[in-house]
């Protein structure tokens, strides 16, 4: 069980280097907001991940063509620096 649980966490570190590598410049320079990169990545990709474990799982409730515009905008607002959001480590 451990050796698996270590290679499920290797993966995951994997998975998350791209983003946090992408991000740091740009919180960095003042284009995202100054939050940890796993918060980042939860609320850029939380959206979506719901929205597309509801179509997996054959729940059709939320039309692809009217969503299409809206979590982008409201992922964005998340983490854009003018969120009026406490930053991490602030």
């Amino acid at each position: 069980m451990g050796r698996l649980l270590d290679e499920l966490r290797a993966a995951q570190r994997a998975r998350v280097s791209a983003p946090a590598l992408w991000g740091r410049p740009h919180v960095e320079s003042g284009e995202l907001a100054q939050l940890s990169q796993p918060l980042v990545e939860s609320l850029a990709l939380g959206p979506v991940v719901a929205m597309a474990s509801r179509r997996l799982a054959g729940i059709h409730d939320i039309d692809p063509d009217e969503a299409a515009g809206i979590p982008a905008e409201r992922i964005w607002l998340s983490v854009s620096p003018d969120a009026g959001v406490r930053g991490y480590g602030a």
